[in-house]
Protein backbone atom coordinates (compact mmCIF):
# COMPACT_ATOMS: atom_id res chain seq x y z
CA UNK A 1 0.00 0.00 0.00
CA UNK A 2 1.39 3.36 -0.73
CA UNK A 3 2.27 5.15 2.52
CA UNK A 4 0.00 8.39 3.18
CA UNK A 5 2.74 9.75 6.04
CA UNK A 6 4.90 10.76 3.10
CA UNK A 7 5.52 11.19 -0.87
CA UNK A 8 5.37 7.67 -1.73
CA UNK A 9 5.43 6.36 -5.24
CA UNK A 10 5.99 2.68 -4.68
CA UNK A 11 4.26 0.35 -2.21
CA UNK A 12 6.15 0.62 1.15
CA UNK A 13 3.16 0.41 4.23
CA UNK A 14 2.81 -2.99 5.54
CA UNK A 15 -0.44 -4.01 7.29
CA UNK A 16 -0.52 -6.97 9.15
CA UNK A 17 -3.78 -7.80 10.34
CA UNK A 18 -3.32 -10.91 12.03
CA UNK A 19 -0.99 -8.60 14.50
CA UNK A 20 -3.18 -5.10 14.07
CA UNK A 21 -0.18 -3.21 13.73
CA UNK A 22 1.33 -1.03 10.63
CA UNK A 23 4.40 0.00 9.08
CA UNK A 24 6.30 1.88 6.21
CA UNK A 25 9.33 0.60 5.18
CA UNK A 26 10.38 3.81 3.92
CA UNK A 27 9.65 6.44 6.33
CA UNK A 28 9.36 4.32 9.37
CA UNK A 29 5.84 5.21 10.46
CA UNK A 30 4.33 2.71 12.49
CA UNK A 31 1.92 1.92 14.75
CA UNK A 32 -0.52 -0.86 16.96
CA UNK A 33 -4.03 -0.16 15.50
CA UNK A 34 -6.42 1.54 13.49
CA UNK A 35 -6.93 4.51 16.05
CA UNK A 36 -3.01 5.21 16.32
CA UNK A 37 -3.61 5.27 12.23
CA UNK A 38 -5.90 7.57 12.48
CA UNK A 39 -4.14 9.55 15.18
CA UNK A 40 -1.03 9.67 13.13
CA UNK A 41 -2.97 10.63 9.65
CA UNK A 42 -4.69 13.55 10.98
CA UNK A 43 -2.81 14.71 14.44
CA UNK A 44 -5.84 14.65 16.66
CA UNK A 45 -5.39 13.13 20.10
CA UNK A 46 -6.80 9.60 21.32
CA UNK A 47 -10.60 10.90 22.14
CA UNK A 48 -10.73 13.05 19.05
CA UNK A 49 -9.73 9.73 16.75
CA UNK A 50 -12.44 7.69 18.77
CA UNK A 51 -15.28 10.20 18.34
CA UNK A 52 -13.83 10.81 14.49
CA UNK A 53 -14.06 6.54 13.79
CA UNK A 54 -17.45 6.64 15.45
CA UNK A 55 -15.70 4.45 18.36
CA UNK A 56 -17.25 7.47 21.15
CA UNK A 57 -19.79 9.38 20.93
CA UNK A 58 -19.37 13.39 20.57
CA UNK A 59 -20.89 14.55 24.00
CA UNK A 60 -24.43 16.37 23.04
Amino acid sequence: MVCPFHDDSKPSLRINIQKGCFKCMACEAKGGDLIAFHQKLTGRNFVEACKDLGAWEAER
